[in-house]
């Protein structure tokens, strides 16, 4: 593994950060009016947090830039089992992580300690509005789940 990778999984396993506005006081938020005009609110500082879906935590960075935002979602899916705990398991495992290697947005790596990851990183046109950012974190997760669903089978 890279170290690219492993600081990108550092990164994501860390734990988020608070958001808060001047003088460490709350953010003071902004709306910017989605397609069809209604308000949503516009992020416009760096921000980190967490959610959980169908069992898995999942970590979320945004950073908003001019006319566009930079994204990186990120999840521990499950382990690869040892060959001496459970073989069938660990040949599946795999299977798994080769198929899922084809996929365009989910993204699942192994590390040196048996873990998987599944993540995505990338650049969304437009200003970082919470609609914005729940759209990016809606099509990983679409690609995702499935095999999110498989690894949590194994165990």
């Amino acid at each position: 593994m890279s170290a690219l990778a492993a600081a990108q999984i550092d990164a994501i396993s860390s734990p988020a950060r608070a958001v808060t506005g001047p003088d460490n006081g709350p953010p003071t938020l902004r709306f910017a009016a989605t397609t069809d005009g209604t308000p949503s609110p516009l992020l416009d500082q760096s921000c980190a947090f967490r959610f959980h879906f169908e069992g898995t935590e999942f970590a979320v960075a945004v950073t908003p830039g001019t006319g566009s935002f930079h994204y990186r979602i990120g999840a521990r899916v499950g382990v690869v089992p040892f060959t001496a705990e459970n073989p069938a398991a660990r040949h599946a495992a795999l299977a798994i992580l080769r198929h899922a290697g084809g996929r365009s947005r989910a993204r699942f790596v192994g590390d040196r300690r048996q873990s998987i990851w599944a993540g995505t990183e990338g650049d969304a046109d437009g200003e970082a509005t919470l609609s914005a950012v729940m759209y990016e974190i809606v099509l990983f997760l679409q690609e995702a789940r499935p095999y999110i669903r498989l690894f949590a089978e194994l165990h």
